[in-house]
């Protein structure tokens, strides 16, 4: 008997005997490569923290922001009509 294992494909193997050859594949699919694993040996550096982001209004409050008053006094002192009423 003899047995042949590929270098290339690990887990495929060749057998000869009594003037037959067979083939096996026990295997994950992939090629032999130098690299056997994919994480690097050595982390990269451990960053600084960011600087802190400064607090804003919050972009979706429980309670309705109070309405500004957008209405143009006129010369004569009335508001114009463009102010919406409740």
């Amino acid at each position: 008997m003899a047995v042949v294992r590929s270098l290339i494909w690990p887990g495929a193997v060749s057998f000869f005997y009594d003037g037959k050859v067979q083939q096996i594949y026990l295997g994950s699919g992939h090629k032999f490569t130098q690299e056997t694993s994919n994480f690097p040996v050595n982390p990269p550096p451990v960053m600084e923290d960011p600087e802190e982001y400064e607090d804003g209004p919050e972009p979706t409050p429980l309670e309705e922001p109070p309405k500004e008053k957008e209405a143009v006094e006129g010369e004569d002192g009335e508001k114009d009509d463009e102010e919406e009423d409740d």
